[in-house]
């Protein structure tokens, strides 16, 4: 009976472990997706319409280059993490709409191009960044965010609101304290079945690789399955997902799971030694 419910708060520390890693990714992993499906394009193009527009005589090699820095821009995910979380709290009820700011972000990208477009002779000036800021903002992007949000809502389905409540669920402040305490009391009644202090690293330490080696194996091919589908359904479009934060993580587990293991054999073997001596 001991084994079977050693076994069972074994596997559920597996699924308890990968459910927790969700909880902390599942943000960047939709930012991430929709930054390089939908908001990287989009900016690009209405970045670099902003430079042709102050900046007319800008050569083809520079605007290559521009476009390149943009798209490597972490403020581009800065950006989608703003517009993308109002739409699920004003598509779930929790707030009225909010219309982001991203005047702060766009300069920064637009920073980011003068360190790297120096040499091909353009350099951006603080009344330059106004003029493409003011630009951008004349193309309305707060209106097609405002138009797309609401349209969202009202064609919204029972099936993506579900989605939309689960994700805001999943992300949660309160359901990461839920699995970490679920976590905790798992390897407390591991070890008091064990009735050992150490015996409890050998079964998280295997329960630890099992979930590593899911996250790094199994779930990209599971994603690389169903991903076309998820973000046709979500933002009319078929992209991959961005798994990235989940293979950190993945790695993370295999490194701590391994040393658990190690740490086990490590203090089994002095114990053994003391018995002997």
């Amino acid at each position: 009976m001991k084994k079977f419910l050693l076994g069972i708060l074994s596997i559920l520390l597996v699924f308890l472990s990968m459910a927790l890693v969700f909880s902390y990714t599942i943000n960047d992993i939709c930012i991430n997706t929709i930054s390089s499906a939908v908001v990287k394009n989009e900016m690009t193009s209405r970045v670099i319409d902003g430079i042709k527009n102050n900046y007319p005589d800008v050569s083809n090699k520079t605007l290559e280059d521009i476009e390149t820095t943009i798209s490597n821009s972490d403020e581009i995910n800065k950006i989608t993490e703003k517009y993308f979380n109002n739409i699920i709290n004003y598509v779930s009820n929790k707030e009225e709409l909010k219309l982001p700011s991203t005047d702060k972000e766009i300069e920064n990208i637009i920073d980011e191009i003068n360190n790297t477009t120096d040499n091909n002779k353009i350099n951006i000036s603080d009344s330059g960044k106004k003029k493409i800021i003011e630009y951008m903002n004349n193309k309305s992007l707060s209106k097609v965010y405002e138009t797309t949000a609401k349209n969202l809502k009202e064609n919204l389905s029972d099936d993506q609101a579900e989605v939309a409540n689960f994700y805001n669920f999943f992300k949660s402040e309160n359901t990461k304290i839920i699995l970490v305490l679920a976590i905790i009391i798992d390897i407390l009644l591991m070890m008091i079945l064990l009735k050992s202090f150490y015996k409890w690293m050998v079964l998280t330490g295997s329960s630890l690789l099992v979930s590593g080696g899911m996250l790094l194996i199994v779930v990209p091919l599971v994603a690389n399955k169903i991903s076309g589908v998820i973000t046709n359904e979500l933002i009319g479009t078929s992209s991959s997902l961005n798994l990235n934060s989940i293979n950190d993580f993945g790695y993370i587990m295999l490194l701590v799971g391994f040393a658990l293991m190690v740490l086990y054999f490590v203090v089994n073997s002095f114990k053994k030694k003391v018995k002997k001596s």
